[in-house]
């Protein structure tokens, strides 16, 4: 999905902060409390090696340990599923291929398919999903996220009962935005820069280059010095205004 923005830029004695979102349900950026495993993907299937491992810590207010990732987290971004309950009879009817291993207890196993005329054929599962944590329907759960095939299919089968739910991951495509800047009275040409969605506007144009900065617009960091803070726009004395863009907005 691309969206199509138009902003402008214009001088001004304080910046206005560009609106951003971030996509509901959507995993952000690894942060830096965060360190990726490398595993060798033995896969070639586009989506498939897209997966990745993360190691997050522990904090006061959440529980760390191993995480599911995007590899490329500017791209993609996870989506929760749970809810997801099955039955053993006539069986689960689940695929699932190992398409990472690193023979130390770490793995990537994602859904392959379903089994036709099984619970999970008319699950909401698709072809692509991590399971996550596995358990009774309504819990308690154990966690399987990032381990291997083998401990994947004996924690399924330590569930108690003739039902299993499932809570999964699945990646999610972040949308791109289109972004046409125009700047004031015509001075330069128009540029259309793409962006992801939710990323930092202001940030970006600084990325890409775009001149925030007037060299003859008066200093706010100093009353007694005018002109060019030589910051490359950090300084705020230009503003960013979003004129126009699509239904929903940033």
């Amino acid at each position: 999905m691309t969206v199509h923005h138009i902003i402008a830029l214009a001088c001004a004695a304080s910046a206005l902060q560009a609106p951003r979102a971030t996509p509901a349900r959507l995993r952000p950026v690894a942060a830096e409390s965060e360190e990726c495993i490398a595993l060798g993907l033995e896969t070639l299937n586009e989506v498939y090696a897209q997966w990745g491992v993360c190691v997050e810590e522990s904090t006061a207010i959440k529980v760390g340990g191993l995480l599911f990732s995007p590899q490329d987290p500017r791209t993609y971004g996870t989506e929760t599923v749970d809810g997801i309950v099955l039955t053993r009879n006539p069986g689960l009817g689940i695929e699932l291929l190992e398409v990472a291993n690193n023979n130390e207890g770490v793995g990537i196993v994602v859904v392959d398919g379903t089994v036709e005329g099984s619970s999970a054929a008319d699950s909401a599962l698709q072809k692509g999903d991590v399971i996550a944590f596995v358990g009774q329907p309504g819990g308690p759960f154990e966690s399987v996220e990032a381990k291997t095939w083998d401990d994947t299919v004996d924690a399924l089968g330590r569930v108690e009962g003739d039902r299993v739910e499932l809570v999964v991951k699945r990646l999610v495509k972040r949308p791109v935005v289109d972004v046409t800047v125009k700047h004031p009275n015509g001075d330069q040409p128009d540029q259309v820069l793409r962006l992801f969605a939710g990323e930092n506007l202001r940030r970006a144009m600084l990325t890409r280059r775009v001149a925030l900065n007037d060299p003859l617009a008066r200093r706010f960091d100093d009353n007694d010095v005018g002109g060019d803070c030589g910051s490359g726009g950090a300084c705020c004395t230009c503003a960013v205004a979003v004129l126009a863009g699509g239904r929903g907005g940033w």
